[in-house]
Protein backbone atom coordinates (compact mmCIF):
# COMPACT_ATOMS: atom_id res chain seq x y z
CA UNK A 1 0.00 0.00 0.00
CA UNK A 2 1.08 3.74 -0.68
CA UNK A 3 0.89 7.07 1.11
CA UNK A 4 -2.10 7.73 -1.41
CA UNK A 5 -4.19 4.41 0.44
CA UNK A 6 -7.30 4.84 2.15
CA UNK A 7 -9.32 1.85 3.43
CA UNK A 8 -13.39 1.47 2.96
CA UNK A 9 -15.47 0.02 5.44
CA UNK A 10 -19.02 -1.00 4.06
CA UNK A 11 -21.92 -2.71 5.01
CA UNK A 12 -23.83 -5.75 3.13
CA UNK A 13 -27.44 -7.01 4.90
CA UNK A 14 -28.86 -10.75 5.08
CA UNK A 15 -31.74 -11.15 3.06
CA UNK A 16 -34.63 -11.45 4.57
CA UNK A 17 -35.74 -14.92 6.22
CA UNK A 18 -32.72 -16.44 4.57
CA UNK A 19 -29.95 -15.34 7.06
CA UNK A 20 -27.20 -17.26 5.25
CA UNK A 21 -27.36 -15.21 1.43
CA UNK A 22 -26.64 -11.51 1.33
CA UNK A 23 -27.69 -9.32 -1.14
CA UNK A 24 -25.39 -8.42 -4.08
CA UNK A 25 -25.24 -4.53 -2.60
CA UNK A 26 -23.68 -2.48 0.14
CA UNK A 27 -23.70 0.64 1.97
CA UNK A 28 -20.52 2.68 2.51
CA UNK A 29 -20.01 3.40 6.20
CA UNK A 30 -17.16 5.63 6.19
CA UNK A 31 -13.69 6.13 5.03
CA UNK A 32 -9.89 5.98 7.19
CA UNK A 33 -6.36 6.83 6.96
CA UNK A 34 -5.31 3.41 7.72
CA UNK A 35 -6.28 0.29 8.34
CA UNK A 36 -6.26 -0.08 11.90
CA UNK A 37 -8.72 3.06 12.00
CA UNK A 38 -11.08 1.11 9.91
CA UNK A 39 -11.04 -1.99 11.72
CA UNK A 40 -11.84 0.15 15.05
CA UNK A 41 -14.76 1.34 12.94
CA UNK A 42 -16.15 -2.31 11.76
CA UNK A 43 -16.21 -3.24 15.66
CA UNK A 44 -18.96 -0.54 16.09
CA UNK A 45 -21.50 -2.27 14.36
CA UNK A 46 -23.32 -5.31 15.45
CA UNK A 47 -23.77 -7.46 12.16
CA UNK A 48 -20.71 -9.54 11.20
CA UNK A 49 -21.09 -7.75 7.35
CA UNK A 50 -18.87 -5.62 7.78
CA UNK A 51 -16.03 -5.09 5.35
CA UNK A 52 -12.96 -3.42 4.68
CA UNK A 53 -10.89 -2.54 1.94
CA UNK A 54 -8.03 -0.63 0.14
CA UNK A 55 -8.17 2.22 -2.18
CA UNK A 56 -5.82 4.08 -3.69
CA UNK A 57 -6.21 8.43 -4.17
CA UNK A 58 -6.50 9.41 -7.71
CA UNK A 59 -6.35 5.85 -9.29
CA UNK A 60 -9.46 4.99 -11.64
CA UNK A 61 -10.98 1.24 -10.57
CA UNK A 62 -10.70 -1.37 -13.35
CA UNK A 63 -13.85 -1.42 -15.89
CA UNK A 64 -14.56 -4.91 -15.22
CA UNK A 65 -16.38 -6.14 -12.12
CA UNK A 66 -14.69 -8.88 -10.30
CA UNK A 67 -13.11 -9.37 -6.51
CA UNK A 68 -11.97 -6.25 -4.35
CA UNK A 69 -8.32 -6.94 -3.89
CA UNK A 70 -7.20 -6.75 -0.43
CA UNK A 71 -10.94 -6.82 1.35
CA UNK A 72 -12.32 -9.09 3.82
CA UNK A 73 -14.75 -9.22 6.61
CA UNK A 74 -12.70 -8.40 9.96
CA UNK A 75 -15.47 -10.56 11.91
CA UNK A 76 -16.09 -13.31 9.92
CA UNK A 77 -12.52 -13.95 8.51
CA UNK A 78 -8.57 -13.75 8.96
CA UNK A 79 -6.84 -11.29 7.16
CA UNK A 80 -5.16 -12.58 3.76
CA UNK A 81 -1.89 -12.80 3.88
CA UNK A 82 -1.05 -10.32 0.99
CA UNK A 83 -1.73 -6.74 3.19
CA UNK A 84 -1.13 -8.60 6.64
CA UNK A 85 1.95 -5.85 7.42
CA UNK A 86 0.25 -2.93 5.97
Amino acid sequence: MSDNTVWIVGQVFPVENEPEKIHDHWEFQGVFTNKQKALDACHEYKTDFVFIGPAELDTPLPLDAGDWPHSWYPKLEAEPDSHAKT
